[in-house]
């Protein structure tokens, strides 16, 4: 038996009728309210996530990452 996947464009992969649909929420960029950012992750969490990593757009701007530490990260679990 072949258990091989068949490749699958990109764009396709989150399409309720694919059969080798993928658990994860859509590869989207999460933006939003501390409350909405934890929403999201929340729905990776649901999936089996167990870590994510933060890209910061401008490295200068840490208000983002310092919101991300005192508003996101103390809800998470």
């Amino acid at each position: 038996m072949d258990h091989r996947l068949e490749h699958v464009p990109f764009e396709d992969l989150h399409r309720e009728d694919h059969p080798e649909q993928s658990r994860l929420p859509p590869e989207e960029p999460l933006h939003g309210s501390p409350a909405r950012i934890v929403e999201q992750l929340g729905q990776y969490a649901e999936s089996g996530t167990t870590r994510v990593y933060v890209r910061l757009r401008d490295l200068s701007d840490l208000d983002h990452l310092d919101l991300l530490m005192t508003e996101v990260a103390p809800q998470l679990s």
